[in-house]
């Protein structure tokens, strides 16, 4: 009988000694994940404040420029301002389109029946009424995807034209590899339309974020600008935490 109480106490004993053991360890884990997020987040939140103002501060000085062009220009720019406005501004292309359809362009050779006004960045800027960067198009030479900076052409109130400055989306997209703010993550541009603007890998430009994560809508995207916790997200297969900072473009 004596036996029995007494493996019945080491039992006991040992349930309760593995139940401490369990509960310690499951608390340590919560208190130190938890320690862990706070670090990442605030890590998260100097790294991405720092890129977003990087970016804001480009597509500022990019978007000045395009419209001081704008502000300044004659119609067949005798000043050579499109030129000036290229070579300035480091763009591939720069174009001044007025409401008659004639242009100048900073290329030897446009397209034959090259029409300003049917262009994506003329008719967004008219309806928009100032100046925007545009939804990427192909561009009408060489079909590569681009995005304009574009600025309308105001006299006396009036719109008499528009003129634009395009950046090739391949050249954002090197801008934006460079971003890693750990050795494992990466950064993304993504439009408010909810696709990708510019990403590291080529195959998802131009793409919907929900290829890249089924949680990315465009809707979450929209509430992640307004956040201030990162979203847990899975990445490739991988868990990520996911910060859309608040930005300009």
């Amino acid at each position: 009988m004596l036996r029995s109480i007494r493996s019945r106490i080491q039992v006991i004993s040992t349930g309760i000694v593995v139940t401490a053991l369990a509960l310690t360890a499951g608390t340590t884990y919560v208190i130190v994940r938890h320690s862990n997020l706070e670090t990442i987040q605030q890590n998260l939140d100097a790294i991405a404040a720092g890129h977003a103002l990087a970016l804001d501060e480009w597509v500022a000085a990019k978007a000045t420029m395009v419209a001081a062009a704008a502000d300044q220009i004659a119609p067949g720019d005798p000043q050579g301002i499109v030129r000036q406005l290229q070579r300035a501004g480091a763009f591939p292309v720069t174009t001044a389109g007025w409401k008659d359809r004639s242009f100048v362009a900073s290329k030897e050779h446009m397209p034959e029946g090259f029409d300003p006004t049917a262009r994506p960045w003329y008719k967004e800027t008219v309806a928009a009424a100032r100046q925007i960067v545009s939804t990427p198009y192909a561009d009408a030479a060489s079909g590569k995807p681009f995005v304009s900076f574009a600025a309308p052409i105001l006299r006396n109130g009036a719109l008499e034209g528009v003129v634009s400055a395009v950046v090739s989306l391949e050249g954002v997209r090197d801008v934006v590899a460079a971003v890693h703010p750990t050795p494992e993550s990466l950064g993304f541009v993504v439009g408010k339309d909810g696709n990708i603007l510019a990403h590291p890998q080529e195959k998802y430009v131009r793409k919907p974020a929900i290829e890249l994560s089924s949680a990315l809508t465009p809707a979450t995207l929209t509430s992640l600008t307004r956040e201030t916790k990162p979203l847990e997200v899975e990445l490739d297969g991988a868990p990520s935490l996911f910060m859309a900072p608040t930005g300009n473009w």
